[in-house]
Formats: structure tokens, C-alpha cells, sequence
């Protein structure tokens, strides 16, 4: 004690109690202050970070913009936005049952039969559509799937367009930040899966972290200016927080193992991350196991001749403001001429192919009617060169490139990869040396990883057609390619489509192939036929395909969705003798024979002779004169409209509702009409024109329902406008809808409670659905078969070939549609026969 007593300091002991005093009275004083302080020095830094994610969130935003702009064949000469028609998705199905709501089917919904593989009919003729962000907008996934060049890469550019800009979406689509990546970029940051199909599903599993810093490096990679670290904490933290709208492209160029690939990715994101909205595009050859996973099948609405005239205006003005100039307005013909040709075979044609021709006519260098010549006029225009203007050495190269490409199944390769491959598949490696110098031609761009692919899938099958047709005969290119024992690649198909019509292979050799097609769908019919539009009109083998078709469309046994695949192949093959072939077949007894006669008048491109139409529109079977009516309509001509405008006022009830809804096709006299028609005196013409204006959607048609149901003298017409109105303003029921577990359906549960049946378990379940299907009513079955179609398994198979084999109707069009997503999902449909008899011996 008297040690501490001497070495106390009594100066330091005092000035230090009197700092402490001060220190806590000025602590005290400023108490209230400082917590301000501190309230303003957090809010402060949430801004800055808020601030730097904003501004991330915009650079991120203008470059998705960027890369949609940029990314069509056109580019070189119009943005997308100068070009762009809105593009639609068809919508599913009515859903067999709706609650308690009754909702009236339109006049497309009775007339035109769904075929799932050929879109071209009930888009022609004004069948309900979807945008992308509708389809969407209520939780579900969405796959764009169609043949190569109608448009499933736009109608995802265009969401991202509107996304990137900030524009109205509707559900939850609203303020996500769209993040767009070609599957290419996406591929090299995936763990490496196995060469074997059977081992991918262990060799793929990823955790839904690691899926998260794949889709984060995948981000980065598009994005080098921005450091990695920002990026990848941004967009962890969108996903997180539900923000992110995931759109990738690319999938339908995937051959079969690489799609699966992905797909296995894709598993894992969504199961880790519900919140998050995908939309991704495949082909319609193969989805493999999307629809299992909730991805809901969507088809591309193909133009109408509206939207063919429209995009042709567009390209004439347009070229005239940017391109045209007076030296070459000398040398070129007039515009009205070029695009009344063109628009003449517009309707055979996708968008991709109709730029293309367009492009050549206005170019002045087109080389014919075709889409082979459309396609090969773009190659040379851009290889060409002053210095060497047919520029072989550079052409040769894309064709070896191409031609390995396709064997080796690797769309996207980088330079030394394909120079070893080359030498390993003999396909002459010195040519790709010239390779890399024709990247920036648009013909080739640079992914992920330096490595190399075509800018579209069209030129990759183009090319390698034409490097095989110097190099092999037709049945030597389809052993080397592996056709039909390889699994399903539409780059390959259409490969093989391009070299049948440069080669011209013997008919024996087509025939073979059309052996191989057989029930339940007739896939490979089918697919041939789709070759009709490409090759010339004097090859040997049309008519063995023409023959098979031509069979397919008169069996009346088939079903109404395959027998209209079958039409519109004909159709679109431009042979002649069409029109001869749906004047005989408008004779038949059969009304379905004359209702796809009647559907198959409206499709040609050009029609002088109405007076089949004018027969079919006075027939007594309702769906033959509603396909009639839609035929008419479709043409647009003053003559047919004036046979419509006379049905609306003279026909019988049915006849009037028919032409008033098919009015409802064409934007001007057609809408001119409708408008006129709600002002008359009869009220047969009103209430007709009520369920015409209902079709249209537009603010000016809703008015006009709104004026009827207010001030209309009938009650009849009064009621018909207040139907209409209420089910315009209910949801949409064709919008995609998150699925609930099989034991929590309603309508099943009923059908459970019917017949004293618990559900236990998912097997429980299912063999509920298959009964369901097997002793339903009628509506139950319809409902059951609508669900199994988003449920691929085996389990079903055997109950939907009963209803598809059963007495034709709704049941079989939906047995038809649920096996051909079942086949597309990479299921094997049996031979029903074999079936058949295979089920009569366990029995």
C-alpha cells in the first residue's frame, strides 16, 4: 500500500479524472446529435451503394439493348427496333375446365385444328396469341420452340427491349432486369458432363450455389468493363431478391447431349431459385426433359399477310432513307414492283427468309424465288470483296468449318479444337486457315473462350449442304451425318433439307426415308415434307413426298391436327396442281375433308378462283363455313370481303356470327365493317357483330361493346356486349399457370371423392390422372389429357393411344397433342398395333 501511495501521481490522477468528466459530459450534450450523425452517415452509404447498383443496373440494361440491336441478320443496315413486328406467341389450348366460369370459344378455337408441329394455320387465320411477357407473367417458365428462322430469338429480344427500357410488364414481371445470354457464352463455365447419355444425370448435378456463379461468370464475360467482383455480387444479389428475367438463347442450335446439358443446369437453378423467371428457345424436334420441369411449349405466331405487307413497307422506307442513293436509284426497280413480288410467295416464307429476299431484291442481287437462293445470295454478298469478288479460298473455309461443325455435333468450336478434329475426320484442315479473317463478315462471331460459331444456324446447315455437295452423293452425306439413327438436331435436318434440293437425290433414296415414318404421328413424313419448300420445283423426289402427304391429308382415320401438318406442307411446297388437289377434296363427303379444303384456300399464296370458297361458305356443317369464312378473310380481296359483308347481313344466325368474327381478321375494310355494322337497324347483324368486335381487343372495339350494352334497344344484343365485356375483363385462361401438386387439383380431387378413391402418394396420383383419362366425362378426360400433356411419362402412354385411337373429337386433337410433346420430350411412342396386341397378351 505505501508502494502504490509513492509512485501515485497526483497530477496525472486529476488531469485524467477531468478529462474523463468532460468527455462524458460533452458525450452527454451531443448524445441526440450524434445519433443523427450516425443515422446520416448509414444513409449515406445505402445510397452510394444504392447509387452504384443503380448505375451498374443501367450499364448492365444498355448492354442488353446493345446486344438485341445488333443481334439479326439485317444489322448491318437497320436496327432491330426500325424492323421489328411485335411478335406473338400462340397460346395454349382453352383449359378443358375453367372453374365456374363459362368462357365462349371464338370462331378459331372451332375451326382451325391444333397441329403443335405447324403453326402456319392458325396463325394465318387469327388464332388467340400471347406476348412472351404475358406468357410469363403468371410463374411459369416458358420454351419457344419452332423450325430455324421464325422468329424465337426475336420475341425474346423484344422483351428484353421493353424490360431494358423500363416499360409497362404485366405480373410480376415488373422492374426485373433482363439478363440475356447465348447458350455458347453460357456452355464453357459448366462442369464437364460425360460423352454417356446414361451417366449425364450424376455428372450434371450442380448445386444451386455453384448454378449461381455460373450464371454470374456468364454475366461477367459478356460484360469486361465492369469488374468481375461487381458484377457477380449484383447479380447474386438480384437473384436473391426475385429481380432477375433469365433469357437464353441459343438452345435449339444444342444437338441432343449438349441440350441435356443445360438442361440439368436449368434444374438446378429453378429449384434453387422458384422466384426466378426463365425464358429459353429449343427447336421443334427435341425438349427433352423442359416440359417436365415446368417449362411451358409456346409457338411463334407466324406473320399474317398484314404483318408480311407491313415488314415489306418497312424495309422499302427504310432503305430508301438510309441506303438508296441517286446513282443506284438509276440501276434499281422500282420499290412498288419489288415488293409486289415479294409479297406474292411472302406467305411461304419465314421471317428470316423474307429479309433475306428482300435484302437480294433490293441489292439487285437475287438469284431466284426460293429460300436456298435468298440464302445464298447473302453468302456472297457478304464474302465479297473488290480484290476477289467470288472469294473462294474464304468460302471453302465456312464450308469445311461448317461441314465439321456438323459431324463432330460442336456448333461452337475454338481454332485449334477444329484443326485437330479436322485432320481426325478428314475434312481437310489446311482449308480453315483462312477461317478467323471472316469473323467480322457476318457470318461467323467469337463466344466465350475465344471460340468460333456461325451467327445463325441457318448458315451453319447452308454451308455444310453446300460443302457436301462437292464432296459426297447424297446417301453417302446422310451415313456420314448418321441420319435417322442419330439422335434429333434440327441443324442437321435442315442440313440434310438443303442438300436434298442442291443434289436431287434419287427417289428411291426419299422413299426409303418415308418407310421409316409410322404411327402414332408420322414424324418423319412430316419432317420431309417441310423440305418441299426448298427444293426446285423439277426435283425427282417432290412426288414421292407429295403422295405420302397427299395420303396423310384423305385419311380420315388420322387426326385433324396431323391431317392440317400435312395440308399446310402441301401448301407451302408452292407445286403445282394445289389448287386442282383442295377442289377435289371440297367435293368430299367428309365435312373435315372440306373444312381443311376450305383452311387450305385461305394459305395459298395466290388465289384467282373463289368460287370453291363461295360453295364451302354456304355449306351446311358449321365448321366448314367457319373455315370458309376464315379463308375469306384471310385473302382480304374486295371480292371476299363483299361474300362476308353478305353473309353478315343475309346468312342464318351461325353464318352471321361466323363472318363477323372472321371480319374481325382484317385491320381495315374487315374492322370498317364491324364498326358500320353496330350502327344497323337489324338486330341479328348487332348481336353477330358483337362476338366480331370481341375478337379484336383493341380500346376502340371495347367502347363500342361498352355503347352497345348500355344503349342498345334488344336485350339480346345488350346481353351478348355485357358477356363479351365481362370476359374481356377477366385473366386470360390460356395464360400459362403455376401447376399445384397433382393431390391438390380440384377437379381431380373431385373425381376422387367420386369414386371413393384416396391419394396417398405421387403413384397414387398418377394412377388416378390414368383412370381419370380411362372413366371420366367427357370434360374430366379432356382435362386429364391437357394435364398429362405437362407430365411426360411412359406411365401414360398406353391410356392416351386408347383415347387417341377412339372415335374422332376434342379427345383424339388432345390425345394427338399430348403424344407429341411426349415424343419431343425424348419418350419412345410404340407402334399402336404393336401396343395393341402387347396389352391383348398381359390381359
Amino acid at each position: 500500500m505505501s508502494r502504490l501511495l509513492e509512485n501515485f501521481d497526483r497530477v496525472s490522477f486529476w488531469l485524467g479524472f477531468l478529462a474523463a468528466t468532460l468527455f462524458w459530459w460533452l458525450f452527454l450534450r451531443l448524445r441526440p446529435a450524434l445519433g443523427q450523425i450516425l443515422q446520416r452517415a448509414a444513409s449515406a452509404i445505402r445510397s452510394s451503394r444504392l447509387d452504384a447498383a443503380t448505375g451498374l443496373e443501367t450499364r448492365l440494361c444498355n448492354e442488353m439493348l446493345r446486344q438485341v440491336q445488333n443481334n439479326h441478320l439485317a444489322a448491318p443496315l437497320f436496327s432491330l427496333d426500325e424492323l421489328l413486328i411485335p411478335p406473338r406467341l400462340l397460346a395454349p389450348p382453352l383449359p378443358a375446365i375453367v372453374g365456374d366460369v363459362q368462357f365462349i370459344e371464338d370462331i378459331s378455337s372451332l375451326a382451325i385444328p391444333i397441329s403443335p408441329g405447324s403453326p402456319e394455320v392458325a396463325s394465318q387465320f387469327g388464332a388467340p396469341t400471347l406476348t412472351l411477357a404475358e406468357a410469363l407473367s403468371r410463374g411459369r417458365n416458358v420454351v419457344i420452340i419452332g423450325q430455324t428462322g421464325v422468329g424465337k430469338s426475336i420475341a425474346i429480344a423484344d422483351l428484353v427491349i421493353q424490360a431494358a427500357r423500363r416499360e409497362a410488364l404485366p405480373g410480376d414481371l415488373h422492374n426485373r432486369i433482363p439478363l440475356l445470354l447465348h447458350v455458347a457464352d453460357l456452355i464453357p463455365f459448366l462442369p464437364v458432363h460425360q460423352e454417356v447419355m446414361g451417366q449425364l444425370a450424376d455428372a450434371g448435378t450442380i448445386s444451386p450455389s455453384s448454378a449461381l456463379e455460373i450464371l454470374s461468370k456468364a454475366v461477367a464475360a459478356r460484360m469486361p468493363a465492369i469488374r468481375y467482383r461487381r458484377i457477380a455480387q449484383y447479380v447474386r444479389q438480384a437473384v436473391f431478391s426475385g429481380r432477375i428475367m433469365l433469357l437464353i438463347d441459343g438452345m435449339d442450335e444444342l444437338p441432343t447431349l449438349d441440350f441435356e446439358h443445360i438442361t440439368y443446369y436449368l434444374q438446378s437453378l429453378t429449384a434453387g431459385f422458384p422466384a426466378l423467371r426463365i425464358a429459353v428457345t429449343a427447336s421443334d424436334t427435341f425438349l427433352g426433359r423442359l416440359v417436365k420441369l415446368g417449362f411451358v411449349p409456346l409457338t411463334p405466331a407466324r406473320w399474317t399477310r398484314a404483318q408480311h405487307k407491313e415488314f415489306i413497307e418497312k424495309w422499302s422506307q427504310l432503305w430508301a432513307l438510309h441506303i438508296q442513293t441517286p446513282d443506284t436509284l438509276r440501276d434499281t426497280a422500282d420499290p412498288l414492283i419489288l415488293n409486289a413480288w415479294v409479297e406474292s410467295k411472302a406467305i411461304i416464307l419465314t421471317p428470316l427468309e423474307l429479309t433475306l429476299k428482300l435484302w437480294a431484291a433490293y441489292a439487285g442481287d437475287s438469284l431466284g424465288p426460293g429460300p436456298v437462293e435468298a440464302i445464298e445470295a447473302y453468302l456472297r454478298r457478304q464474302l465479297f470483296t473488290p480484290e476477289d469478288p467470288l472469294n473462294p479460298s474464304a468460302r471453302s473455309a465456312l464450308e469445311a468449318f461448317a461441314m465439321l461443325a456438323l459431324v463432330v455435333e460442336k456448333p461452337v468450336l475454338d481454332t485449334k479444337e477444329a484443326l485437330s478434329l479436322a485432320a481426325a475426320e478428314a475434312i481437310e484442315p489446311e482449308l480453315l486457315q483462312a477461317l478467323p479473317l471472316k469473323q467480322g463478315s457476318g457470318i461467323l462471331q467469337t463466344f466465350a473462350g475465344g471460340r468460333i460459331g456461325f451467327t445463325h444456324p441457318i448458315l451453319l446447315s447452308y454451308l455444310s449442304a453446300c460443302g457436301m455437295e462437292a464432296r459426297m452423293h447424297f446417301p453417302r452425306a446422310q451415313q456420314r451425318l448418321k441420319w435417322p439413327q442419330a439422335s434429333p438436331w434440327s441443324t442437321r435436318d435442315d442440313a440434310l433439307c438443303f442438300l436434298a434440293a442442291l443434289l436431287d437425290p434419287d427417289p428411291g433414296v426419299l422413299q426409303a426415308m418415308l418407310d421409316l415414318s409410322r404411327p402414332p404421328l408420322h414424324r418423319t413424313t412430316l419432317k420431309l415434307g417441310k423440305w418441299l419448300r426448298c427444293a426446285p420445283e423439277g426435283a425427282s423426289w417432290r412426288p414421292v413426298v407429295m403422295r405420302r402427304l397427299v395420303g396423310l391429308l384423305q385419311d380420315e382415320t388420322l387426326p385433324m391436327g396431323l391431317r392440317c401438318s400435312a395440308l399446310t406442307n402441301i401448301v407451302l411446297s408452292r407445286t403445282p396442281g394445289i389448287t386442282t388437289l383442295l377442289h377435289q377434296i371440297s367435293r368430299s363427303q367428309n365435312p373435315d375433308q372440306r373444312q381443311l379444303a376450305a383452311l387450305g384456300f385461305g394459305m395459298l399464296p395466290e388465289i384467282n378462283e373463289i368460287e370453291d370458297l363461295k360453295s364451302l361458305f354456304a355449306d351446311p356443317v358449321p365448321n366448314v363455313f367457319r373455315a370458309a369464312s376464315l379463308a375469306l378473310a384471310s385473302i382480304g380481296s374486295h371480292s371476299t370481303l363483299e361474300i362476308l359483308a353478305e353473309g353478315l347481313l343475309q346468312g342464318q344466325e351461325e353464318l352471321r356470327r361466323a363472318s363477323a368474327e372472321a371480319l374481325a381478321i382484317d385491320p381495315n375494310e374487315g374492322h370498317a365493317a364491324l364498326q358500320e355494322g353496330a350502327t344497323l337497324d337489324d338486330l341479328l347483324v348487332r348481336r353477330a357483330v358483337v362476338f366480331g368486335l370481341a375478337r379484336i381487343r383493341q380500346p376502340w372495339s371495347q367502347l363500342i361493346l361498352e355503347n352497345i350494352a348500355t344503349q342498345d334497344s334488344q336485350w339480346v344484343v345488350k346481353n351478348a356486349a355485357s358477356q363479351a365485356l365481362e370476359q374481356l375483363a377477366r385473366p386470360d385462361p390460356r395464360l400459362p399457370v403455376t401447376q399445384p401438386p397433382l393431390q391438390d387439383i380440384p377437379w381431380l380431387l373431385a373425381f376422387a371423392s367420386k369414386k371413393g378413391i384416396g391419394i396417398s402418394s405421387s403413384r397414387a396420383a398418377f394412377e388416378l390422372l390414368a383412370q381419370c383419362m380411362a372413366e371420366g366425362t367427357p370434360e374430366e378426360k379432356l382435362a386429364a389429357l391437357q394435364l398429362c400433356a405437362t407430365l411426360p411419362e411412359k406411365y401414360f402412354i398406353p391410356t392416351i393411344y386408347q383415347l387417341y385411337t377412339g372415335q374422332p373429337g376434342a379427345l383424339v386433337e388432345a390425345a394427338y397433342q399430348a403424344l407429341w410433346i411426349y415424343e419431343l420430350s425424348g419418350l419412345e411412342l410404340p407402334h399402336p398395333e404393336r401396343l395393341a396386341q402387347k396389352q391383348a397378351q398381359t390381359s
